[in-house]
């Protein structure tokens, strides 16, 4: 697999990196301890993952805070750690499952000693400041990491969930390496072009999380599985590994980090690097379908009607479209319309084998767990 330079540290991994979440954050849903240990362990002698990411609250709340660090100390030994990158973060708390971000130094100062020993670590390769306190000047809390930077603490500094302002309020205080945020086909606006361009134009490395949209835009990926098989030079594999291909080939300093539990999704991830795109290829990739970015502005200021409408004028162009079914099913339950909801349900439920548990779970649809039509459609719970 072809190598990337971590900034300009002279650090190089292979050019898809292993992001560890959802090993750690959901009691319910997270694999044994043991079975996350042995899947570390694969994912980076068969499938060859150099960088891992993970954060102190990677975690189901305050009690077990460094779970995540902890697996990876656990899974990475001896050779197995040399070969291997791992990037931590600390910046948040987790009362009670909450995420609340602390920015105070001395907070950081105690995560990132925290860090050092649930990784059994004398230096952390890389610390990233999870995310910027509204409540603290972001020049005083990487103030902190670059104190401990010249401590030996901290071999190399990055930060995540920022914007350009933060990043160049940031740089006059310490070097960053890394500017860890969210990067996909689906959010490359504006705000988010100007801050990449500028951590291109400064070999600052881009290290993608949600690199194939995060739970929500992910099955809208696998909804522009034939567009992509009819319209690109290549296709291989999973649309998901084109959506990686797509962000290797937009710059060398792109990082992805996707996340799994599933092995042979990650086999499936990895082979992006093997996928070669063309420059038309990569013009043409779907960045975002424009009614898709007005019907998530239209959720976002809960202008649910215009929503609707939108949802409707896409699935005039593919009534079969599970996604948008389900976006539409999701935006009638929002607004308490039970019965369109499950009309466009049981368009979805026609379309695709959902996952049941996945779909009981989406919160959105709690109103309608009771009704019987819920179990004629995803079977009775249990």
């Amino acid at each position: 697999m072809k190598k990337r330079e971590l900034g300009s540290t002279g650090l190089f991994v292979n050019e898809i990196g292993y992001g560890s979440m959802n090993l750690s954050i959901n009691r319910a849903t997270r694999l044994p301890e043991n079975e996350a240990v042995r899947f570390l362990q694969q994912a980076v002698d068969e499938h060859g993952v150099e960088c891992i990411d993970t954060a102190d609250a990677y975690c189901a709340d305050e009690h077990e805070m460094g779970h995540g660090e902890r697996l990876i100390a656990k899974a990475l030994t001896g050779e197995r750690r040399r070969r291997v990158l791992v990037a931590t973060k600390g910046g948040f708390t987790r009362p009670d499952g909450k995420w609340i971000p602390n920015g105070q130094p001395d907070y950081l100062r105690t995560a990132c000693e925290n860090s050092l020993r649930n990784l059994s670590a004398d230096t952390i390769d890389l610390y990233q400041f999870h995310r910027p306190d509204p409540q603290v000047p972001i020049e005083e809390s990487l103030g902190a990491l670059a104190d401990m930077q010249k401590e030996g603490k901290i071999r190399h500094v990055g930060v995540s969930n920022v914007t350009l302002e933060q990043l160049e309020q940031g740089l006059r205080v310490v070097n960053i390496v890394s500017v860890q945020n969210p990067l996909n086909p689906f959010i490359l606006r504006e705000g988010t072009s100007q801050l990449l361009r500028f951590c291109l134009e400064r070999r600052i490395t881009w290290i993608a999380y949600a690199p194939v949209g995060g739970h929500r835009n992910a099955y809208m990926i696998s909804a522009y599985q034939d567009w992509m098989k009819n319209n690109l030079s290549v296709y291989n594999g999973s649309p998901h590994s084109m959506v990686l291909a797509w962000l290797l080939h937009v710059s060398p300093m792109i990082l992805p980090i996707p996340a799994t539990t599933n092995l042979q999704h990650l086999a499936s991830n990895m082979s992006a690097s093997d996928v070669q795109l063309t420059d038309q290829d990569v013009q043409n990739m779907p960045k975002a379908e424009s009614w898709y970015n007005e019907f998530f502005e239209a959720s976002g200021v809960q202008n649910y009607t215009a929503a609707v409408a939108i949802l409707k004028k896409i699935l005039s162009l593919n009534d079969e479209d599970s996604v948008t079914w389900y976006n539409l099913a999701r935006t009638h339950a929002t607004i308490g319309d039970h019965d369109q909801a499950f009309e466009a349900l049981g368009r979805f439920a026609s379309l695709i084998e959902a996952d049941p548990d996945e779909v009981r779970s989406d919160e959105v649809f709690a109103g309608l767990l009771d009704d019987p039509r819920f179990d004629h459609l995803f079977g009775a719970k249990g």
